[in-house]
């Protein structure tokens, strides 16, 4: 499966968290690659209401998108919106 490039892909995470894991699911079997971010490992959080209006994960960034919340992630992909190629 060929992969997209990640220079531009960033998943905002936290561990345990099983919206996080589901996001992460999506995005694999999209064929996309991607870099995640645990916001509390790199002590983003408090930066992320400034940022995004929120604290929530996971936040899904792509060049000039930005996708806030698994049920809004899911949409996008289910919808077609978002492709593989």
């Amino acid at each position: 499966m060929k992969r997209k490039n990640s220079d531009n892909v960033y998943l905002l995470i936290e561990k345990g968290n099983s919206d996080c894991e589901k996001a992460i699911r999506i995005l694999e079997n999209q064929g996309i690659n991607f870099n995640s971010i645990d916001v509390d490992e790199q002590g983003i959080r408090k930066s992320m209401w400034r940022d995004f209006r929120t604290t929530e994960v996971p936040i899904l960034l792509m060049e000039d998108l930005v996708i806030s919340g698994f049920s809004s992630i899911e949409i996008h992909f289910t919808n077609g919106r978002l492709s593989k190629d």
